[in-house]
């Protein structure tokens, strides 16, 4: 059974609201290892307490396998006991983009069309399925290096009903919302050309070497 967009958002919005506060998690570890880096991602609630484990393999697409890998742990909260075993990479392709949809649900505007997404990994389709189910899309841009997969997105966007083209940064310019699914580190795209309703969003895998996809200003100025 596969959960809608929808519905893992309405989850992430509902033990928000009931008084989830990720900041008051354990401290994320970034572990060094001969392949690249370990990421330990604990969380603990009084019933329940869990780890995702994730590597960062750098050297992994050129054999054919996925850059980042994962697994989950969900252990009893009284006992530790381990409860379940999730697989990490399908648990964060459904819960990321659910944080972002909960986030647009609440700041962007309600007719908001445009999508401008940079990336074209598992998180940049995430995010347009789970966007889709929240605001009246109509139009997506793509940004990205290589324009194979960009091309495949933009397709598949078309599948469901959108208008997409391939683009550039020049995009935020009249974009509603726009998303950074990627690594980057460097900045994408000028803070100060989105417009002032436009929602933006950064993911952050968290490594050792931060990424820097968006400008300073964006941060300070939009909220």
């Amino acid at each position: 059974m596969t959960l809608p967009p929808s519905a893992a958002a309405d989850a992430i919005e509902r033990v928000l609201l009931d008084g989830l506060d990720p900041e008051t998690d354990p401290p994320r570890s970034i572990l060094p290892v001969p392949a690249g880096d370990l990421l330990l991602m604990p969380a603990a609630l009084s019933g329940h307490v869990g780890v995702k484990i994730a590597g960062v393999a750098p050297a992994n697409p050129a054999i054919g396998l996925p850059r980042i890998t994962g697994t989950y742990l969900l252990l009893d909260g009284p006992t530790l006991r381990p409860l379940a075993v999730l697989d990490g990479m399908a648990l964060t392709a459904l819960r990321t983009p659910a944080v972002s949809a909960v986030a647009v649900r609440r700041l962007a505007v309600p007719d908001a069309a445009h999508l401008l997404l940079f990336g074209t990994g598992p998180q940049a389709y995430g995010h347009l399925d789970a966007l889709l189910a929240e605001r009246p899309l109509t139009r997506l841009t793509v940004v990205a290096r290589r324009p194979e997969p960009a091309e495949a997105l933009a397709e598949y966007a078309r599948s469901l009903g959108l208008t997409a083209a391939l683009g550039t940064a020049n995009a935020a310019a009249d974009a509603d919302i726009v998303v950074c699914c990627t690594t980057a580190r460097v900045p994408l795209f000028d803070g100060g050309s989105i417009p002032d309703h436009a929602t933006p969003d950064r993911l952050d895998e968290r490594t050792r070497t931060r990424p820097a996809d968006v400008r300073p200003s964006v941060r300070r100025t939009r909220r």
